[in-house]
C-alpha cells in the first residue's frame, strides 16, 4: 500500500540523512489527499475465551518463540498497548510483588518521566510465563527481546515488525482462525472490545486505551455482545413480521 511505501521511505530518511518525514506538513497533507479512498486493515478480534486459551497452553519445543510471543500478547492485549508502544517498556517497568501477589506493568508516557505513566495488572496464571522470559530473555533496557539463532549474542532486541510477520501467523495457526486475519494491532482491538464486553462505561474505556476521540472508542463498543444483542433485538422484529390478526367471528351457537 502507499502507506508501507511511505514508511519505508521514512525510514531511510531518518537513518541516511536524519530527516523526519513525519514532521512535514505539506507531506501529511499530501499523504491524507492521496488516501481519501484507502481502507486500512483491521485486525480480527479474538475473544476473551481464546486469549485466555493461547495464554494458558502449554509450550512446545520451540519454547523462548512462543514464551515471546505470550508476553507480548498478555502485554497489548490487559495494556490496551499499540505495537509501538510496547517497544517502550523496559526490563524495570515490570515489577512482581510476591507479597500482593500482583504483577504490575508501568506504561511511561514519556523516556525521561518514566514513573509518570499508567500502571496495569497481568493475571495472576500470566506470572510464571513473565518470571521465566524474564530469567531467559530479558535485560536490563527493552523488556522485548527475541532468541536468535544466527546471532552470536542469542539473545538480541526484537523487532518492531515481528508481532505482525511472526506472531500473528503463530496465534492464527494455534487457535485456527483465516490465515493473515491478525495485525499487529490485535491486542488493543481484542482488548477494548473485551472490556466493552465487561459493561466498561465509554469514559472509563476511553480512559483505559488514551483514546482522545470519541468515535474510535464507539466502534469497539459496537463490536460488544451487549451492542450486537441489542442489534439484534431491533432487526428481527423487521426481519420476521408477526401474522395479520385474525378477526373474531361471532358464535351463533347456543347450548341447548
Amino acid at each position: 500500500s502507499i502507506w508501507s511505501i511511505y514508511s519505508a521511505l521514512n525510514n531511510m530518511f531518518q537513518r541516511d540523512y536524519e530527516v523526519h518525514l513525519n514532521k512535514n506538513a505539506q507531506i501529511r497533507h499530501f499523504m491524507k489527499a492521496v488516501s481519501k479512498e484507502y481502507i486500512p486493515k483491521k485486525s480480527e478480534i479474538i475473544t476473551a475465551t481464546n486469549i485466555k486459551k493461547l495464554l494458558t497452553k502449554k509450550l512446545s519445543d520451540n519454547e523462548p518463540e512462543e514464551l515471546a510471543c505470550k508476553v507480548y500478547t498478555a502485554l497489548v492485549y490487559f495494556g490496551l498497548l499499540r505495537n509501538s508502544e510496547a517497544f517502550k517498556i523496559q526490563d524495570t517497568d515490570i515489577t512482581h510483588n510476591k507479597q500482593t501477589k500482583k504483577l504490575n506493568v508501568n506504561f511511561p508516557y514519556a523516556s525521561k518521566h518514566r514513573d509518570k505513566g499508567f500502571s496495569f495488572y497481568i493475571p495472576k496464571y500470566m506470572h510464571k510465563s513473565f518470571d521465566r522470559y524474564k530469567k531467559q530473555l530479558a535485560n536490563h533496557g527493552r523488556f522485548l527481546r527475541n532468541w536468535s539463532q544466527t546471532s552470536k549474542s542469542r539473545v538480541q532486541n526484537m523487532g518492531i515488525n515481528r508481532p505482525s510477520a511472526k506472531f500473528c501467523r503463530m496465534i492464527e495457526e494455534k487457535l485456527g482462525l483465516k490465515e493473515k486475519c491478525l495485525t499487529s494491532h490485535f491486542g488493543r482491538r481484542s482488548g477494548a472490545v473485551a472490556l466493552a464486553d465487561a459493561g466498561i462505561s465509554m469514559p472509563n474505556l476511553k480512559r483505559a486505551g488514551r483514546w482522545a476521540s470519541t468515535s474510535a472508542v464507539e466502534e469497539y463498543m459496537e463490536h460488544s455482545h451487549a451492542s450486537k444483542k441489542e442489534r439484534l433485538t431491533k432487526e428481527l422484529p423487521a426481519a420476521f413480521p408477526s401474522p395479520p390478526a385474525v378477526p373474531m367471528i361471532a358464535s351463533t351457537f347456543s347450548p341447548g
